[in-house]
């Protein structure tokens, strides 16, 4: 799963809502890597 943003650094509460969102259709996270 890749999330993308076309601003360098996106608000943490939109990628918050989109792990959320993952993570309630079954998608294990526990392996998900942040970049810098």
């Amino acid at each position: 799963m890749w999330i993308l943003s076309r601003s360098q650094q996106p608000q943490p509460e939109v990628v918050q809502e989109y792990l959320d969102y993952a993570e309630s259709i079954g998608y294990d996270l526990s392996d998900v890597i942040k970049t810098k």
